[in-house]
């Protein structure tokens, strides 16, 4: 008579491994689009908090009467390069022409001044503002993918003389 013995097989089948698979992609994959809003909504603070830092340090040259023009800023250059002494030196900032674009970071913004040339005309090009009554700066919020804008004294056409915003970086 001969006698078979019944091996004992442990171990997981195939299927049960599949599944296992699936939901771990599952858990990876909200975990990644998760995070990616995270990080998006960090960076849209970070480029928000740089503007409105930008929009102080303008008002505060406005407000510093030791600046050899009355006014805003021409460009923003005259922030950034400005002497560490000076309350309105802006440090960590870039002024670039498209916040948000490839290769910037959320402290690239763009500098826009806004003035006027003493005529009933709006000046057509920076270097015939005689008169910066007003600044703009537009930074990239991430999260909306859009450019967002904040403002500093007279920005708005119209009136005598006519105020012009114009992109000086």
């Amino acid at each position: 008579m001969t006698q078979y013995t019944k091996l004992r097989q442990s171990g997981f089948t195939i299927v049960e491994l599949l599944i296992v698979v699936v939901i771990i992609a599952i858990l990876a994959a909200i975990t990644i689009v998760a995070y990616n809003g995270i990080q998006n909504r960090a960076k849209a603070s970070a480029a928000q908090s740089a503007a409105n830092s930008a929009i102080k340090k303008a008002e505060a040259y406005n407000a510093d009467d030791t600046t050899p023009t009355s006014g805003y800023p021409q460009s923003g250059a005259q922030m950034t390069g400005a002497a560490s002494t000076t309350l309105y030196r802006l440090d960590g900032i870039t002024f670039v022409a498209t916040p948000g674009a490839a290769g910037t970071t959320p402290n690239s913004l763009r500098y826009t001044a806004c003035g006027h040339n003493g005529t009933a005309t709006a000046p057509a090009t920076a270097a015939a503002m005689t008169t910066v009554v007003g600044s703009r700066i537009d930074y990239y919020d991430y999260g909306a993918s859009t450019i967002r804008t904040l403002t500093a004294g007279n920005t708005t056409t119209g009136g005598t003389p006519n105020v012009a915003c114009i992109v000086s970086n």
